[in-house]
């Protein structure tokens, strides 16, 4: 806490965040500094920049523990955040893209979106990647974020939506005989990583499946 304080005003780097949560750490000093480093980033957004580092290292070094090309189930948003996760994953896993986002609305965005990922899948070279696309139920989003409508950006309604759709794609890939999942998300320059990777971590766990911790922003 005192240090988030004395950064207040400027900016917050944390090197190596993805040890924070270590599930086989043996304490809970990591999960209770990441909801103290969420909470305060919510309550102060104005005063300062924390910047979450590393998933990229601990994402190198699983890949390059893989043997041969295991099949990953890939959650994706949209084309534009999926072209350089497909150019990074295709070479070392066998994907599958699993476009559930329930939260995009009107519905006609939504189709449009979909419709732009299987444009995208063709015309740059993917056309054996299969896209599989649930039933879309904005209702799934709205039951999320019930009591959160006054969440600001970036608060808990953005924990309820990557929660929402982590845990059906990692409920998908347990049934479907996938054994690793990621998603695109974190991809994003305004998608906290922290909490993508441990929702993530914490769906795999639940469902008995491997979750690819990952920061696909440009390196």
């Amino acid at each position: 806490q005192a240090l988030l304080e004395k950064a207040r005003g400027g900016i917050l780097f944390i090197d190596e965040a993805y040890s924070l949560d270590k599930k086989d750490s043996g304490a809970d000093f990591g999960i209770e500094a990441i909801n103290t480093i969420l909470k305060f980033m919510e309550d102060n957004r104005d005063d300062i920049m924390i910047i979450f580092a590393g998933y990229t290292k601990e994402m190198d070094g699983i890949i390059a523990s893989l043997e041969g090309r295991p099949r990953l189930l890939l959650h994706a948003c949209c084309a534009p955040c999926s072209s350089a996760v497909l150019e990074l994953l295709d070479r070392h896993f066998e994907l599958t893209i699993f476009y559930y986002n329930p939260n995009i609305a009107p519905d006609e965005k939504y189709h449009r979106r979909e419709q732009e990922l299987e444009c995208f899948l063709e015309q740059a070279g993917y056309p054996h990647i299969t896209l599989i696309e649930p039933e879309y139920d904005p209702a799934e989003f709205y039951a999320a974020a019930r009591g959160l409508e006054q969440e600001p950006e970036k608060g808990e309604r953005c924990t309820a939506c990557y929660k929402l759709r982590l845990e059906k794609t990692a409920k998908y890939a347990a049934e479907n005989g996938f054994p690793w999942f990621t998603t695109t998300l974190s991809i994003s320059p305004v998608k906290d990583p922290v909490r993508i990777n441990s929702i993530g971590s914490e769906m795999a766990e639940k469902y008995g499946v491997s979750f690819l911790t990952s920061e696909f922003r440009k390196r």
